[in-house]
């Protein structure tokens, strides 16, 4: 290749990838310069290429290679990417949009995908038919089940397809189920989260509305506002008028994993506390981003005095953790400026039972003392050591016996339930590994035998943790 050329072929690439249009295409020149635009002629003797203003003839002996590119590519990339994201219902839809480009090989690549997808839904149905809660059918239900097997494998699959975001499998399998039962108010709200995926929000609105709170609401609320009271009531909260977050009155703001509820003004400071907290925390406990799905908005109630969030409890407010038909439901309530420490603690809760679900209760009190700052740990840890004789051994702590009435008590609780998951860690080289053992306790039979199966000595452990306790 002479000098000129080698020359020329750089200044064009740069020039030309510069106005290059998001679709186009692309020529790879040997001397590793690109020039991208829309290929018309390619030959053995020459390569044209017209970028957004102008044409290119390259002599051939110049080109390495030509990389056809088209909006369907693109689209077939798109689609592989949110697939990778478990966003199941837009990747196809994607699909669907390149199997219409007018490339033939394109529109097969396509349909080859949609058929992959299909394929790894039906292996992921199978292997994985069960939600990551358990949720029994309600007492009463009638129907045939569709894809054979019982009307529960029916629900499980349905709840783990809202669970998966793939809102057109999820309504196949809820919605016959809904609309046979629709005196069932847990089934119509499924059947509403599928139609919400899906952009429904007429029919959405009619299941959380008519088919759960079966109170008049006025048509301007917010779907999600509708949704999140129809997930409290099916959790087990009696709403009313005076309920936070029921009437008019109260204002709501949400991110994307929280709900503020308020009767007075949100600063912007106050709302981002919530996704803020969730990257931090996301980072202490090394989860994966992808692994932090959570079944829906936590719900955050802010009061602005001590006597209006005693108020709000007396009226019926749960705090905590419930279970709704599909999840967990997370529910923090308190003053405006004591808000962080039960917001950080209730999201390294989820967070952690969102990545090892059948997280014993204790684990998830440890998860918020190991999350929280050294000087709040050392308090609560010289609280369990001043409570001597009173406070849960170490046996009945992994055994899930343990209950906390008093607040004391409950702080006691989790600096013992954190000082064994920091054990837990150094022993099994990573918090991540240290929680999925715990979750595996139930499953595997008690502490003894899941510790003997992951090859933890639990007799070495309980008296590194008595000896911690007792001499720190």
């Amino acid at each position: 290749m002479s000098r000129s050329w080698a020359k020329l072929s750089g200044v064009l690439s740069a020039v030309l990838l510069a106005a290059a249009p998001a679709w186009a295409d692309v020529v790879v020149l040997k001397s590793g310069g690109r020039i991208s635009g829309k290929v018309v002629k390619d030959t053995p003797q020459e390569v044209v290429v017209k970028p957004p203003s102008g044409r290119v003839v390259l002599p051939r002996r110049l080109v390495k290679e030509v990389q056809r590119e088209s909006a369907g590519e693109t689209l077939i990339s798109l689609a592989q990417e949110r697939f990778k994201a478990g966003a199941i219902e837009e990747a196809r839809r994607l699909y669907e949009r390149a199997a219409q480009d007018p490339d033939a090989q394109v529109r097969a690549r396509a349909k080859a995908g949609l058929a992959s997808l299909e394929r790894r839904g039906a292996k992921i149905r199978r292997y994985r038919k069960a939600p990551r809660w358990p949720f029994a059918l309600p007492a009463g239900v009638t129907g045939t089940p569709i894809e054979g097997g019982s009307l529960q494998e029916q629900l499980d699959r349905g709840r783990r397809a809202l669970d998966d975001g793939d809102g057109t499998r999820a309504l196949k399998l809820l919605g016959p189920l809904a609309e046979s039962n629709s005196a069932l108010p847990a089934l119509r709200y499924l059947a509403g989260r599928a139609h919400a995926l899906l952009g429904q929000e007429a029919e959405a609105r009619k299941a959380f509305q008519a088919g759960v709170l079966r109170r008049d609401f006025a048509a301007a609320r917010p779907l999600n506002w509708l949704l999140e009271l129809a997930r409290r009531r099916l959790a087990g909260e009696e709403l009313g008028p005076k309920s936070p977050g029921w009437s008019g009155s109260w204002k709501r703001r949400e991110t994307e994993r929280f709900a503020f509820y308020a009767q007075h003004g949100m600063s912007d400071a106050l709302v981002g506390q919530g996704e803020a907290l969730f990257r931090e925390v996301l980072g202490a406990l090394d989860i994966r981003l992808r692994e932090a799905s959570l079944a829906g908005r936590i719900q955050v109630f802010v009061f602005a005095e001590g006597h209006e969030l005693g108020d709000a409890r007396r009226a019926g407010l749960r705090e905590g953790r419930a279970l709704a038909p599909d999840g967990p439901l997370w529910t923090v309530a308190a003053v405006a400026g004591e808000l962080r420490a039960p917001l950080r603690a209730a999201v390294a809760h989820a967070l952690a039972e969102s990545a090892c679900p059948g997280l014993p209760e204790w684990a998830g009190l440890g998860v918020t003392d190991l999350v929280s700052p050294d000087s709040e740990r050392s308090e609560r840890l010289e609280s369990a050591r001043l409570r001597g004789a009173r406070r849960v051994s170490f046996d009945e702590l992994l055994a899930g016996g343990a209950r906390a009435k008093t607040p004391q008590a409950r702080s006691s609780l989790a600096a013992q339930a954190g000082l064994i998951l920091e054990l837990l860690t150094e022993e099994r080289g990573s918090l991540r590994k240290a929680l999925h053992l715990c979750a595996k306790i139930a499953p595997l039979g008690g502490p003894e035998k899941a510790f003997r199966r992951f090859r933890v000595d639990l007799a070495k452990l309980r008296a590194a943790y008595e000896n911690r306790l007792g001499t720190e």
